[in-house]
């Protein structure tokens, strides 16, 4: 589950913003399955770019935030936190696919830290033009 810890409105987006945090285990269930499902967002790198990230994950770092979105027309929202985690498959990575597989590889080493924290930039919009 994703906790909300903050939220506010970006004025140029148009869009709400909120700053989350989820275990690095729930991010490899929950978010690298987001991973190219739209042909916007970049591709991933060569394996190899990334490769001190995945160690560093292992000893114990925490990743830089990513940032995820949701496009959506719905305007009577009463609780974000509940829309967020009801509605994660419908959200796209904006920023951190890179990371995202970094994580997901660093996982298959027996010393992964599954419950560190990610930390997670949320932005619902009504636009994907305005992302």
């Amino acid at each position: 589950m994703i906790e909300i810890r903050t939220s506010d409105y970006d004025k140029v987006l148009d869009s709400n913003y909120f700053t989350g945090i989820a275990t690095y285990e729930y991010a490899n269930t929950n978010l690298f399955p987001l991973i190219n499902r739209f042909d916007y967002q970049r591709k991933l790198q060569d394996e190899k770019f990334y490769e001190r990230l995945r160690k560093d994950i292992v000893d114990g770092c925490i990743m830089p935030s990513i940032t995820i979105a949701f496009v959506t027309n719905e305007t009577n929202i009463d609780d974000y936190a509940k829309y967020i985690n009801d509605n994660i498959t419908n959200a796209y990575i904006l920023d951190g696919i890179q990371r995202l597989n970094a994580l997901k590889t660093a996982s298959e080493d027996t010393r992964f830290p599954s419950e560190n924290s990610l930390y997670i930039n949320i932005i619902i919009s009504k636009s994907q033009d305005k992302l």
